[in-house]
């Protein structure tokens, strides 16, 4: 479904656009057994292994907790594999076949992102639980190895951490804290442009838009706090 997005959108997929094999760049992530003990399930071997009939026995399904299952859905959607990543990714084609239905999702994004933080944090029960394994404690795994290289590689003298911006407020908060590290400024770098006279929307338009995103994502965030 991500590169269904990207497609739609006119961008490059992450995974398409990066070459993570360069010798310089170093995977700091939990492993998927990690992740899966962290949600609550059985191990992801045992989660995941096929019947007889090649599908998925009902005892192992039982086994996985609220988050465990919440993850699965997740994964099931971003991997494509779920009816309703077959549905997104037909509205997503639809919406992207129009330079401005793709000015507005490139502006729905922009708006999302940037209230990520207290969106992911915000989320009760098990999603809640889900966002604290995906979030927190992958950046725990990052600033652990941070750590190790700065202890263990002491020529190393330039550190870059790429990571999605769900995780930026509680990883920054673990480098200072946790490694003495201060805030010093920030550079922003344009991800996504909008073309408005090529997408056929004025300045005005767009701006409504973004005043409506926003009402509807604060309103998120109260029924979430309510709840």
């Amino acid at each position: 479904m991500q590169r269904d997005l990207a497609d739609a959108l006119g961008l490059t997929f992450q995974l398409d656009g990066i070459d993570y094999s360069l010798p310089h760049w170093r995977n700091s992530d939990l492993s998927i057994a990690e992740i899966q003990e962290a949600l609550g399930g059985p191990p992801a071997s045992a989660a995941r292994a096929p019947r007889t009939d090649g599908k998925r026995s009902a005892d192992a399904e039982g086994e996985l907790s609220e988050t465990a299952q919440a993850a699965d859905a997740l994964f099931k959607t971003l991997s494509g594999e779920s009816f309703l990543a077959k549905i997104s990714g037909f509205l997503i084609k639809t919406v992207g076949a129009s330079p401005q239905g793709r000015a507005l999702v490139k502006v729905m994004l922009a708006e999302t992102l940037s209230q990520a933080e207290a969106l992911l944090g915000a989320q009760p029960g098990a999603i809640g639980d889900l966002m604290k394994v995906i979030i927190e404690d992958r950046n725990v795994a990052v600033v652990d190895d941070l750590r190790a290289l700065i202890r263990d590689e002491p020529d190393v003298r330039t550190v870059a951490i790429f990571y999605g911006a769900g995780h930026f407020g509680d990883l920054e908060a673990r480098i200072n804290d946790d490694l003495g590290y201060a805030y010093e400024g920030s550079l922003w770098i344009p991800a996504m442009t909008i073309d408005l006279e090529q997408a056929g929307l004025s300045a005005s338009q767009v701006g409504m838009y973004r005043t409506m995103m926003r009402r509807m994502l604060d309103a998120q965030l109260q029924a979430v706090k309510k709840n």
